[in-house]
């Protein structure tokens, strides 16, 4: 039927750090690594990466950003990009201090040279808000993350952890879609995929998650708990979305110790 969902390509959005090694071999390795669009103006860390850990940093050097953009490439790529540049370099306050705000997305903040890995803990790990494109597409590979890693999973779980010691917000954007019902023409399907029993009840198998005794479904269990906002792919960048976000920015932290399912 028309509300059947599509498999899509699980390619990850992110990729996050493997070995700690990785960080003595990236000056050795940059000349076959390949290129990135040049990050914005203030965007390149002048300090080693806490690679494993999610200490929250706002040390206003330049390494710090406003919001973080989680999405899937092959799904939600378009989306990224609108909300990228709605919240890219307004002004704005952050705990009652004025600021010009800094996005993350991958397309436009990973230096040249930079392994991806670095560049992304690097962008999750010091960001104030953490915006979760979240659509029915873009989670259905999350079904087989027992036995293939999935980054995007891995983003859910580090920034729920970082939520949960209270060094963060998030903000989950529901993304529903267009679809043709017979005598009704076109018709806007909000996001259901709420049911979380289509997913395993067995560890995430990626090698950098934390949560050896956390089962898939209670960590997207936990991600549904948070109350999003609904939204489509042509309304991503809305003005809902940029009061709920600029909202957050001036709101202060605070811990959630129900999502501390961690080790």
């Amino acid at each position: 039927s028309c509300f059947d969902l599509q498999k899509q390509d699980s390619r990850p959005s992110s990729v996050f750090a493997y070995e700690h090694k990785l960080v003595m071999k990236t000056e050795k390795n940059k000349k076959l690594l390949p290129t990135h669009p040049k990050p914005l103006a203030g965007h390149q860390a002048e300090r080693p990466i806490d690679l494993l850990g999610l200490e929250h940093r706002q040390s206003g050097n330049g390494d710090s950003y406003s919001f973080f953009i989680n999405y899937r490439v092959t799904t939600d790529r378009d989306s990224a990009e609108k909300l990228y540049w709605m919240l890219t370099g307004r002004e704005s306050k952050q705990h009652s201090k004025k600021i010009k705000t800094t996005v993350f997305l991958d397309k436009y903040c990973l230096s040249a040279g930079e392994p991806w890995d670095l560049g992304f803990v690097k962008g999750l790990q010091n960001s104030s808000v953490i915006i979760l494109i979240i659509s029915e597409n873009a989670i259905q590979s999350i079904r087989n993350a027992d036995l293939k890693p999935d980054n995007v999973l891995l983003e859910y779980e580090y920034a729920l952890e970082k939520y949960s010691k209270g060094k963060c917000h998030i903000l989950p954007l529901l993304v529903g879609e267009y679809i043709y019902v017979e005598n009704h023409g076109r018709v806007f399907k909000k996001f259901g995929a709420f049911d979380v029993s289509i997913f395993p009840e067995l560890p995430h198998c990626h090698e950098m998650s934390k949560c050896e005794n956390i089962t898939v479904r209670q960590t997207m269990s936990n991600l549904f708990k948070l109350q999003g906002i609904s939204v489509a792919n042509d309304t991503i960048a809305s003005e809902q979305v940029m009061k709920a976000a600029f909202s957050l920015m001036d709101h202060p932290f605070q811990e959630h110790p129900e999502f501390s399912f961690f080790s």
